[in-house]
């Protein structure tokens, strides 16, 4: 996978980024788990390998597919 998007900070402990496998680009959340610079060396453009939750979520009545990252490592 790819990451689309720099991963942004929406909370102290979550992150928000996109990736996409060429077909699809998808939405992350990422709980850091008390380790705030987990993400800093993930970028825009890199290819990782990532374990996931599929999730659906509900937003103004608009249904849609986000990943819960359960792990995460560079290619």
């Amino acid at each position: 996978l790819e990451i689309k998007a720099k991963p942004k900070r929406l909370t102290p402990q979550t992150l928000q980024f996109w990736v996409s496998d060429g077909n699809l680009t998808t939405e992350v959340f990422w709980s850091d788990r008390g380790d705030s610079e987990a993400l800093a060396g993930f970028e825009k453009g890199m290819q990782i390998d990532l374990s996931y939750t599929a999730k659906i979520r509900v937003w103004d009545g608009m249904e849609s597919l986000v990943l819960e990252v359960r792990e995460i490592k560079p290619l």
